[in-house]
Formats: C-alpha cells, sequence, structure tokens
C-alpha cells in the first residue's frame, strides 16, 4: 500500500493452509530481504517437510546475520524427513559450536547408510573430527555400530589427509 508517496512493507508468516504457497511466501520475504529469525523459525517447525526443508535453506543463508540460526539448524537433527536432515548437515557446516557437532552427529548415527548425507556432513566436520567422533561413538547405539564405523573412517580421513599431528593424536585418542 502507499501513504503519502512512500510505499510501506507488511511482512508477516505465511500462513496459508497449502505448504506450496507457503514456501513461495518464504521466498517472495527473502527476495524482499524481509524473512525475520521468528519466521524462519516457523519454518523450520511447520508441519509439512517442505516447509521445513525451505526453512533449512532459508536459514542457512542467514547464519551470518541471525548468528542464532545456528542453534535451531542443530535442533533439525532428529528431523522425521530425510531431505531436511540432509540440508540440516550442509547447513552445520557454516556453525561454530559444540551444537553444530552434536547435531552432526546425530544426523550421521541416524543416515550414515547413505552416501550423500555422510558427504553432507563430512563436507561439515572441517578441524573438528575430534569432537565429532566421540560425539558420534557417544550417541550411536550398538545396533548402528557397523553403520557408523564408516563415518568414522571418514572422519579419519579428513584427519589424515588435511589434519594436523595434534588433530590425529586427539582422534587417535578417541
Amino acid at each position: 500500500w502507499c501513504r503519502n508517496g512512500r510505499r510501506a512493507r507488511t511482512v508477516s508468516a505465511p500462513s496459508s493452509s497449502r505448504a506450496e504457497a507457503r514456501c513461495c511466501a518464504l521466498w517472495l520475504l527473502r527476495s524482499l530481504d524481509a524473512p525475520t529469525t521468528g519466521i524462519i523459525e516457523g519454518a523450520l517447525r511447520d508441519r509439512d517437510a517442505r516447509v521445513r526443508e525451505q526453512g533449512v535453506i532459508l536459514a542457512t543463508g542467514q547464519l551470518e546475520s541471525m548468528p542464532g540460526l545456528g542453534d535451531r539448524l542443530a535442533e533439525m537433527a532428529p528431523d522425521p524427513d530425510a531431505r531436511v536432515r540432509f540440508l540440516a548437515a550442509l547447513g552445520l557446516g557454516g556453525v561454530a559450536g559444540p551444537g553444530a557437532i552434536d547435531g552432526l552427529a546425530a544426523i550421521s548415527s541416524r543416515d550414515a547408510g547413505d552416501r550423500w548425507t555422510r558427504a553432507a556432513v563430512s563436507s561439515g566436520i572441517g578441524s573438528r573430527a575430534p569432537e565429532f567422533v566421540e560425539a558420534l561413538i557417544t550417541r550411536t547405539s550398538a545396533d548402528a555400530r557397523s553403520a557408523v564405523g564408516v563415518m568414522v573412517r571418514e572422519a579419519s580421513r579428513i584427519v589424515g589427509t588435511g589434519g594436523t599431528p595434534a588433530e590425529a593424536r586427539r582422534l587417535l585418542a578417541r
């Protein structure tokens, strides 16, 4: 609407009953540089997995300007949808702190059998491989140990090819 020749914007959370419309509204708000932390967090809590997926993508792109979204990404690790978890793993690579490592370990312990999720988790580990391996081993049940062994080997490969001797010692001490 216009008032005194100026355009004013009203920003509110997408509230349609259709998931497609909520997704479109999120991206429209993004194109207007108008998504707020509350709107993105609402998308992350949406009942529809495709809206949560779009929320993860938006949150990942806003990590620098809205640092609190890193914690919200870590909370997406137990999401029931594999695509949401995959995107969360990609986003958590850009998040500092133990919450990101715990989130990556949770995703990895659940989805270690999927090579694309392993690649997403591996891309986010970086120099935090020893912490990741400890978190992964701590949270993994005995039933999932064989699948998680693949992830431990992957983390070891990361340290072996680009880590420091100190990181290798820390990893081996785990």
